[in-house]
């Protein structure tokens, strides 16, 4: 695994357990282990980032829920917005998503495109799922809008769904975690792979 042809992508994690087989390879890659930001869930630990690592281009990465009711645990959305809950909108940098989506594509990883919501607190209940699909929101994280704000580069946005649309949130997960953070690893590792041969 290279670093990506950007060098200053820095990739945030709410936590290494999301992707816990690919933060143990960047680790020994040289120029990559400094771009991973753990940020805590829900950014607890956001203040600890270095100013200067939101210089160049942003990728928040890691675990969503579903509001659609055609995504699956596993599933991969590559978000073309970003949203708050106090109606605040990032668009992602074309760009970059798109380099993304060719990596993808590429490796043969089938993803979705849709619009990411940033939430304050756990959503979980199948009415309100429903209320949030209402409004035009594919999925749900706590962090992603968070982070992006403080990009000054491109930004953007790569989450693997845990939950399905309804009130399986808690067993879906739990069920399925480590094999989620494997997949996600894996993802990872190759996007990255090919993002560093593209350059």
């Amino acid at each position: 695994m290279k670093p990506p042809a950007s060098a200053s992508l820095a990739l945030c994690l709410a936590s290494p357990k999301e992707a816990a087989e690919f933060c143990r390879r960047a680790e020994k890659t040289a120029g990559l282990a400094g771009n991973i930001l753990l940020t805590g869930y829900r950014n607890a630990s956001l203040d600890t980032v270095p100013p200067q690592k939101w210089a160049g281009d942003v990728l928040a990465a890691g675990f969503a829920g579903a509001l659609r009711p055609t995504l699956d645990p596993g599933d991969l959305l590559l978000a073309e917005r970003v949203c708050s809950e106090d109606a605040g909108v990032l668009e992602t940098s074309a760009s970059l998503t798109r380099s993304i989506a060719t990596a993808l594509r590429e490796e043969n990883i089938p993803y979705v495109t849709g619009t990411l919501l940033t939430v304050s607190r756990a959503v979980t209940g199948a009415s309100k799922k429903r209320e949030l699909r209402g409004k035009g929101f594919d999925a749900v994280d706590m962090e992603s809008h968070g982070l992006l704000a403080h990009g000054r580069g491109r930004i953007a946005a790569l989450r693997l769904i845990s939950d399905r649309a309804d009130e399986t949130a808690a067993s879906d997960y739990a069920a399925a975690r480590d094999a989620l953070s494997e997949k996600f690893s894996r993802v990872l590792g190759r996007v990255f792979d090919r993002l560093s041969r593209s350059s």
